[in-house]
């Protein structure tokens, strides 16, 4: 049950050092739950919300606005296995995100994601998610296979992210069996870890609650990390919310957790590039591109067809290459050429399809780009954009967290883009929004069961306390938010879309430059919304998150999925995968290892490649088509994507 009790710290605060003087309005309030859950987008919220469905008492986390989350400013399309059809299997779905991912993911996660996407679906249809039916009453899907799926099993809704996000608010008001407290502009700082030679156990942590202006100790039987990825490492160049500084990722690892796979960052290829405020916003997916859309190189050169059968990861690398070579444009981007698409009889159901379908996006083509762009009557300019981290936490397929020896850490948990081992090295379109649902439930179910395993006082609590309590009131030299717009810019150069063994070198060094510096920031006595502390916080764990991805992408030797070198070409076929992972040794130093995977069946590989394969032949044979025969295969197909097309977008080829 939740219990309140404020202590005297200022006393302990002063004889224990003098330096703590300057912290004075800095009170420390004692709270208690028995689960904790940090981050309230859709992994968080559906944690929380099953935490308290099994009657336990919890506490959601948010930075900001409760479910103001990159769920949120999604475009609400979710992954749903059999929607468009019974021969979707739960084998087919996760072998497409297995190989796709280059088997470097574990296999068990993909089971769960292939075995919860319908129940976790309908979970959302319950809380008033409402997708586009069709006249029988089943809901519709995109009509198409989005990038990385052999199969049309994506479903979108009319206000994209808001319908999602307000189907979670609505799970959040329901009175069930147990009690749910939440608190926004709060900053998760770090665990209570209690440590033995058999394991170690989580018991809690400290929050910075601004709003406030309190520390918040909580004392919990179990901690869900849940609060996103690391977008914000690459701002501008990112179409994330700011609050994803790679808290989970740090916080995790700092109480002993292993990590995996962080060199594998997603970077959605078409992105704005221009004005500076719409830099990085997404304006397309490689489904979105149409039957003849390419990617053009600065000099107008076709550097990647087909790209309607492609994945994200193959044209950011595309993109990136040519950049890398010299030949993008001045912008650091390439062009999406999407004109062929509206030649013929067949322009008018593209572009009613496109505004049906991808209408958000073209709001911001529209206002990047001018209203010429958003009819496709000129090319866009666009580069990659940090979206997705596809590494994380180390966990097992219900979210418990695994230490450097791969032994529970008792009392953690992980879910949503926290979680790692589920995309490997490619990420599936419309697979985020799913995940989040079915690994945020299974993770809150999961402590919600194992809390009452967890007992003992003899944590680092105190000492967790001291640490942030004697940054209060300190002079220094530095700003935290320097460090970090220096540590953006340095990665989005050199461990961004293309990479290389001198730049990623070069950044390493300079991290532990930037850490030596985080010491000597200047941080602020005020306890109501100290930016100067906050600053130092997220740059701490940025500057950790840059760690383990700079370290992890050296360790990879090749380019693999999104993890794209130049100076190596891929050369993975017939080897076995392994993952990358890395964790803190006692010293302070990051161990990084090779975990081998299972490859996954030849047979399954062999079909998955040659169904692509077959997508990208039948688009170039399209492409050379007479125009009427092609015209009406095109109707066909847009037709079957839109659900039907109005009459006067049909005209005969």
């Amino acid at each position: 049950m939740k219990m309140t009790k404020k202590h005297d710290w200022i006393l302990w605060s002063v004889l224990s050092n003098s330096n703590y003087l300057r912290a004075l309005p800095m009170q420390v309030v004692e709270k208690q739950y028995d689960v904790v859950v940090v981050g309230s987008g859709g992994a968080g919220t559906s944690a929380a919300v099953a935490a308290r469905d099994q009657g336990c008492s919890v506490l959601l986390v948010s930075k900001d606005p409760i479910n103001c989350s990159d769920s949120k400013i999604s475009e609400g399309i979710v992954t749903v296995r059999g929607s468009e059809t019974d021969k979707d299997t739960e084998t087919e779905l996760s072998s497409n995100i297995r190989i796709q991912g280059d088997d470097i993911g574990r296999a068990e996660h993909a089971r769960a994601f292939a075995e919860d996407s319908q129940s976790a679906y309908e979970w959302m249809r319950q809380q008033g998610l409402k997708p586009h039916f069709d006249e029988s009453g089943k809901a519709k899907t995109l009509g198409m296979a989005m990038g990385g799926h052999t199969q049309s099993r994506s479903i979108d809704h009319a206000n994209g992210g808001l319908d999602y996000a307000h189907a979670l608010r609505q799970a959040l008001t329901e009175k069930q069996n147990g009690h749910l407290d939440y608190m926004e502009d709060a900053w998760f700082l770090d665990l209570y870890v209690q440590e033995s030679e058999q394991r170690i156990s989580v018991q809690g942590g400290l929050i910075y609650h601004a709003a406030d202006g309190v520390l918040v100790s909580v004392k919990a039987q179990a901690v869900v990390l849940a609060c996103g990825g690391i977008g914000t490492l690459y701002f501008p160049h990112t179409d994330t919310m700011r609050g994803n500084t790679g808290d989970a990722y740090a916080i995790a690892a700092r109480a002993g957790a292993k990590l995996v796979d962080m060199e594998q960052i997603q970077f959605i290829p078409f992105a704005a590039v221009n004005p500076p405020s719409h830099q990085g916003l997404i304006v397309g997916e490689p489904v979105s591109a149409g039957a003849l859309g390419v990617i053009r190189d600065a000099t107008g050169k076709v550097i990647l067809s087909e790209i309607m059968a492609r994945t994200r990861a193959e044209c950011a690398a595309a993109i990136a290459q040519a950049v890398e070579e010299g030949r993008g444009t001045d912008h650091g981007g390439c062009y999406l050429d999407l004109t062929d698409n509206i030649q013929g009889a067949s322009a008018e159901p593209f572009r009613y399809v496109m505004k049906t379908k991808a209408g958000s996006l073209l709001k911001v083509v529209r206002a990047s780009m001018g209203s010429s762009a958003a009819r496709f009557e000129v090319p866009w300019e666009v580069k990659p954009s940090a979206h997705y981290c596809m590494g994380g936490i180390a966990t097992d397929e219900n979210g418990q967290v695994f230490d450097a020896n791969s032994q529970p850490i008792h009392g953690l948990l992980a879910a949503g883009q926290a979680l790692g081992g589920l995309h490997g090295s490619n990420r599936l379109g419309s697979t985020s929004l799913a995940e989040a649902i079915i690994f945020g439930r299974r993770a809150g179910y999961q402590a919600a069961v194992s809390a009452p395993l967890n007992s003992g006082s003899d944590t680092n609590e105190k000492s967790v306390i001291e640490y942030y309590l004697s940054m209060l009131g300190r002079d220094g030299e530095s700003y935290g938010i320097d460090i970090t717009r220096a540590l953006q810019k340095a990665c989005w150069k050199f461990i961004g879309p293309a990479r290389n063994e001198k730049d990623m070198s070069e950044l390493k060094d300079s991290i532990s430059q930037r850490e030596q510096q985080l010491d000597d920031c200047h941080v602020s006595s005020s306890k109501y919304f100290n930016q100067s502390f906050i600053d130092v916080v997220e740059a701490r764990n940025l500057l950790q998150c840059a760690t383990f991805i700079v370290q992890s992408a050296l360790s990879r030797k090749r380019s693999l999925g999104a993890h794209f070198r130049t100076d190596s070409r891929p050369d993975n076929l017939g080897k076995r995968p392994f993952s990358v992972q890395c964790f803190w040794e006692s010293e302070g130093q990051l161990k990084i290892v090779h975990e081998d995977r299972e490859a996954s069946p030849v047979g399954a590989r062999i079909k998955l490649r040659m169904q692509q394969g077959g997508k990208i032949l039948m688009l170039k044979l399209l492409r050379h088509l007479p125009l009427g025969l092609r015209d009406k295969i095109l109707i066909k197909k847009y037709a079957a994507a839109a659900g039907g097309l109005p009459k006067e977008n049909v005209h005969e080829a």
